[in-house]
């Protein structure tokens, strides 16, 4: 099954049928987000019922069976929230068990992308240091530079 993804849908401004289609994707994967962690947690009821999604897939998340989940994320700065919340998702996907055989996951990878997300986050913000500190010294040099060119309007006097 291939799910869409998550919709931020003030990001993406929709309006009409597609809004209907993004609040309803967004309804269907916090229902696949809630069966997840109850799976992960173990409890005694898991909320299959909540959504079409999740009862659809019932035989393929709770029993014994084989499920692949592969989670698509973003290199870019502006999708970072969302690659954080599709890794947190991915994390919280490893934590469930499918009867007597444990999920194999790359906890490596997934580590890696959490820790590569964590320095974009960081290097942005440098970046953001080093953008305002550039500013303030063009502002200083253009100050400067006035006051040297009223300094050679007097010599010329």
């Amino acid at each position: 099954v291939d799910l869409a993804g998550s919709e931020r849908v003030g990001r993406i401004e929709v309006e009409g049928e597609r809004l209907k289609e993004s609040l309803f994707i967004n309804k269907s994967l916090a229902a696949l987000g809630d069966v997840i962690s109850a799976l992960a947690s173990k409890t005694a009821h898991v909320p299959y019922r909540n959504s079409k999604l999740t009862h659809m897939l019932q035989s393929s998340l709770g029993g014994d069976c084989k499920t692949l989940m592969f989670v698509q994320i973003s290199p870019n700065a502006t999708d970072l929230g969302e690659t954080m919340c599709s890794l947190n998702f991915a994390t919280r996907v490893r934590g469930i068990e499918h009867g007597t055989v444990r999920k194999q996951a790359d906890v490596s990878e997934l580590l890696k992308y959490k820790h590569l997300a964590e320095k974009l986050k960081h290097d942005e913000k440098e970046t953001k240091k080093l953008q305002d500190t550039v500013q303030s010294l063009q502002l200083r040099l253009a100050a400067r530079e006035q006051i040297c060119r009223s300094l050679q309007e007097r010599v010329r006097e």
